[in-house]
């Protein structure tokens, strides 16, 4: 019985170490050497992962339209194809893959396409800095509001126009609710 459990043990420590040798030489050394295609034909491969890898190089290699294919090929790879709902675990990798095509959109001049996709990227992780600073870089600033208390007085004055001012400077010395102000 001790000679079964030895050799079992022996046969299991082979098997995971074949494995982890396989996993190493079918996915994670073409990884490291970028070579992306031997990448994602391995049985271990994450594909979204080798997918958002290649789009990062294409980028690089500032083949933005080969980018934006292949952060698309990345994306599908998340989304469940019964309900098209992405796994909570995948959420901040589809928000990366949204914030690269942000950035890819805004290099092709799509303004709108970008603010769409960092706008996506915040909806699946409201904590991307980068896609909110993104954002507001792209986004029109609104309108200042108006100013109070209609913004003028007689004969086109605008608040602080010798009324409340200080008397040397030929104001009368009072605040606009007519209290006196230190004299300065």
């Amino acid at each position: 019985m001790r000679k079964f459990l030895v050799a079992a043990l022996v046969l299991l420590s082979v098997l995971l170490y074949y494995s982890g040798l396989n996993r190493f030489v079918g996915y994670s050394l073409p990884m490291l050497k970028a070579n992306y295609a031997k990448a994602i034909a391995s049985p271990y491969a994450d594909k979204a992962e080798v997918l958002y890898n290649g789009a990062l190089d294409a980028y690089e290699q500032n083949d933005l339209e080969g980018c934006k294919r292949v952060l698309a090929l990345a994306y599908e790879e998340l989304v469940n194809d019964e309900d098209a709902s992405i796994k909570a675990r995948d959420k901040k990798r589809a928000a990366d893959i949204k914030f690269m095509l942000g950035k890819v959109m805004q290099k092709l001049k799509k303004n709108d396409h970008a603010i769409e996709a960092y706008e996506q990227s915040l909806r699946l992780d409201p904590s991307n800095l980068a896609s909110k600073y993104n954002l507001e870089m792209l986004k029109p600033s609104p309108p200042p509001p108006p100013m109070s208390g209609g913004g003028g007085g007689k004969d086109g004055e605008q608040p602080g126009d010798g009324e409340g001012d200080n008397p040397a400077e030929g104001g009368d010395g009072q605040d606009p609710h007519g209290k006196t102000k230190p004299k300065i």
